[in-house]
């Protein structure tokens, strides 16, 4: 998420569903012999009792497709919780598939009339629950989490970096509907390791070793999300900074995309995969604060740490 703006247009869809089940049985029987002038033995016959555990259910998997500048996903998915996995086929752009459900009662066209006019006053008619972030061409990102019924889309936020245009005004946003919950409710996925965003920062255990499964926790009072980056060779933070300012100067960026989660609400939770490849990375939030609407990396939300 780099700005928020207007958006428009949406792409085509596909549907994926997930199911689970359980099985089990269990028997038994038995004989016994009668007496006659001499006794027989009386014979008995048992089987042991066969218990079969039901599978723990397991999220629904939703497959994303991002290009340039469309979407390839559902049209619907069952509430609960939800992993997507998004693939980015661009061969020159980063993108991100993030979440948002839209209040009760309002429209895709009131939300997209208000972001036009003001971002601030648009996040008050809508909610953020993460998804795939920091994608980078012909990479593939994970992101899972909780979803209510109701009327979502896809977007992308970020700016193409040849004319500064958010995708999302390019058409990248796409329509869909969280139903019903379908099954028995499936069981969180275990972490790793846990990364809390607070107002302004971000918090990680010393050794975080960018593997496995982040549990990402939105403990502030706003929106944020968890954006990586791999720095080039003898960058850092502060390049990264001065390369954001308006005064950027000329030159390749000092960053990559590694991926994250995009931006989530206050009080949830995320989870996402990681694979990091050795090397030195920063933890970037680009979402504009609500009061100020400065984007939170200024406002210190930027970290270090190196994967070995």
């Amino acid at each position: 998420m780099r700005r928020f703006a207007s958006v428009c247009a949406v792409a085509v869809l596909v549907l994926v569903a997930a199911s689970c089940g359980d099985d089990s049985d269990g028997d038994s029987a038995a004989t016994t012999g009668g007496e006659a002038a001499t006794t027989a033995a009386a014979g008995t016959t048992a089987a042991a009792p066969e218990t079969t555990a039901a599978p723990e259910a397991e999220p629904t998997v939703v497959d994303v497709t991002m290009a340039d500048f469309s979407y390839e996903a559902p049209d619907t998915i069952p509430a609960g919780l939800v992993t997507i996995n998004g693939t980015n086929t661009s061969t020159a752009e980063e993108h991100q598939a993030t979440i948002v459900r839209l209040n009760d009662g309002v429209t895709l066209e009131q939300a997209l009339g208000t972001f036009a006019q003001d971002e601030l006053e648009g996040f008050k008619l809508v909610s953020l629950h993460a998804g795939p972030n920091g994608v980078a061409p012909g990479a593939s990102q994970s992101t899972t989490q909780e979803l209510a019924e109701g009327n979502y889309f896809f977007v992308c936020f970020i700016p193409s970096p040849s004319d500064g245009v958010a995708h999302a005004e390019k058409g990248m946003l796409k329509e869909f509907t969280v139903t019903a919950p379908t099954g028995e409710a499936a069981a969180a996925p275990e972490a790793d390791t846990q990364v809390v965003l607070d107002d302004y920062s971000f918090t990680f255990p010393a050794d975080f070793s960018g593997q496995g499964t982040v549990e990402v926790v939105n403990e502030a009072d706003q929106l944020h999300e968890m954006t990586l980056y791999q720095l080039a060779e003898g960058a850092t933070s502060a390049d990264v900074l001065t390369f954001l300012s308006p005064e950027a100067p000329p030159g390749p960026p000092p960053i990559s995309p590694a991926g994250g989660s995009a931006a989530q609400a206050p009080g949830t939770t995320s989870f996402v995969p990681l694979e990091l490849a050795p090397g030195n990375y920063v933890m970037i939030c680009f979402v504009p604060d609500a009061t100020s609407a400065q984007p939170h990396f200024t406002l210190g939300m930027i970290k270090d740490f190196t994967v070995t």
